[in-house]
């Protein structure tokens, strides 16, 4: 709505705000992100032998066993990777980008057509390629240590 009636949609009220939308985002990522992390370290004492025969009680976090588990981890990381890293968003980007190229390019105000500048398709082709590329470089990585086992855990 916003690319294909721009006036129309800064006078309308829409159904959730800016505000709203960007709050959930960051609860739901928060979420996703800190809850396994409770299950997967914990917190120990490490002691710190000094050169005069003294120790310092230090904090030292652990990994829990619960990370080897390699169910656990295709479970935990590579099926949320999956849905909200590649391929499910690089599908959805690509859909609305092609939705926003075809709106764009019919957009009328009135009685009058407004048309894209040259450069409209070209910035949004070359924004797609950064997420194609990060999000599967990320997506390779996370197959390789989750379920490969390469990287991250201890052999």
């Amino acid at each position: 709505m916003a690319v294909s009636r721009p006036l129309e949609q800064r006078t309308r009220n829409a159904q959730f705000s800016v505000r709203a939308i960007c709050v959930g985002i960051v609860v739901f990522a928060a979420f996703l992100n800190i809850s396994p992390m409770i299950f997967e370290h914990e917190l120990t004492d490490c002691y710190e032998m000094m050169s005069n025969h003294e120790y310092k009680i230090r904090t030292m976090i652990i990994p829990k066993p619960v990370i080897y588990v390699q169910y656990y981890a295709i479970l935990v990381h590579l099926v949320p990777d999956i849905i909200f890293r590649a391929p499910t968003p690089i599908i959805l980007i690509a859909i609305l980008t092609v939705r926003t190229l075809q709106i764009c390019s019919n957009r009328t105000i009135g009685m009058q057509t407004i048309h894209a500048r040259r450069n409209v398709p070209y910035m949004l082709t070359i924004l797609n390629i950064k997420f194609i590329l990060c999000n599967t470089l990320y997506m390779f990585n996370t197959i390789l240590m989750e379920v490969l086992g390469y990287g991250g855990k201890v052999s």
